[in-house]
């Protein structure tokens, strides 16, 4: 309920679309602009930066999440949490997968460009599903340690690490492209 009026939950499936629609345009001036004052990121830091908008996501969530479990009694946190959430994760998504597309039909040998492509994609189908098994996970690493571990900051710690690993290893990988961005 904002401003009395009763959201329906399925107008959240909507915000990733609109986010995309007006955040695609700025992300690619971003890029054009950087580019011009020679300091656009090579891509793995690019993925690097997507990695990292994905970990403060869902550190976002973790803390709305903490909110609403903060007492015996139910709490309700505002539609506005999960809006945000969905605002950084499309910005992280806008650093990842434009520029993914891009870097397969730039890498690949033109005879497997279609099938790497379609491993890119399958990608994501692994990446959602890996996403899926993640509050498995965290209750399997509950048993393991004896303490409660919040699903949202077990994923922002991993896609935190990934994104570590991508600034630590980014000058190696831009070696291995060649030169190309």
């Amino acid at each position: 309920m904002m401003l009395g009026f009763e959201i329906p939950a399925s107008w959240f499936q909507a915000i990733n679309a609109i986010f995309i629609v007006l955040l695609a345009p700025l992300f690619s001036l971003l890029w054009l602009k950087l580019d011009r004052v020679n300091l656009n990121p090579k891509t793995p830091f690019k993925f690097g930066w997507g990695m990292l908008l994905l970990a403060i996501g869902a550190a976002v969530m973790a803390v709305a999440d903490a909110i609403s479990n903060s007492s015996t009694a139910i709490v309700l946190v505002s539609p506005l949490w999960l809006t945000l959430v969905y605002l950084i994760f499309t910005m992280g998504e806008l650093c990842i997968s434009p520029i993914g597309l891009s870097m397969v039909t730039k890498l690949a040998p033109p005879k497997l460009v279609s099938t790497l492509m379609g491993v890119w994609m399958f990608s994501f189908a692994a990446g959602n599903y890996g996403a899926s098994q993640m509050e498995t996970l965290s209750k399997s690493m509950e048993v393991a340690i004896g303490q409660p571990v919040n699903v949202f900051w077990f994923v922002a710690a991993i896609t935190g690490v990934a994104a570590l690993l991508l600034f630590i290893l980014g000058p190696w990988l831009s070696k291995m492209m060649h030169g190309i961005k």
